[in-house]
C-alpha cells in the first residue's frame, strides 16, 4: 500500500537509443500531492532552473520539509533502480521534470 510517486531530472539522454538516464526523488505516502509539490518547488526554485545541481535539491527539500526527520518516506536513486522497481510494478505515479542542461 501506500500514494507513491516520483519526479525524474533527466542526467543524461540518448537520441539514438531513445533512453535517458537520471534521478528520481521518490515519495511513499505523497504521489497524489507530487504535482502540487512540484509546482511550489519550481516557484521557489525558479532561479535555479538552469542549474542541475541545485534544482534537484530545492525540489527535494520541497518534498520533505514536512518530514524533515522521517525515516520511511522519502528517498532518491538513479534510473537503474528505478527500472528495477517499475519491473516489481511497485510504483503507481510518476512524474517527469528534465532540467534544461
Amino acid at each position: 500500500m501506500g500514494d507513491r510517486g516520483n519526479i525524474f531530472f533527466v542526467d543524461q539522454r540518448d537520441e539514438e537509443e531513445g533512453t535517458c538516464a537520471g534521478i528520481y526523488m521518490y515519495t511513499h505516502w505523497a504521489g497524489y500531492d507530487l504535482p502540487q509539490i512540484l509546482q511550489e518547488g519550481l516557484k521557489r526554485g525558479r532561479s535555479r532552473w538552469d542549474d542541475p545541481q541545485y534544482l534537484p535539491r530545492i525540489l527535494f527539500c520541497e518534498m520533505v520539509k514536512d518530514d524533515i526527520e522521517g525515516e520511511r518516506c522519502y528517498g532518491h536513486f538513479g534510473s537503474r533502480t528505478y527500472m528495477r522497481m517499475w519491473e516489481q510494478k511497485r510504483h503507481l505515479y510518476h512524474v517527469t521534470y528534465e532540467s534544461r542542461i
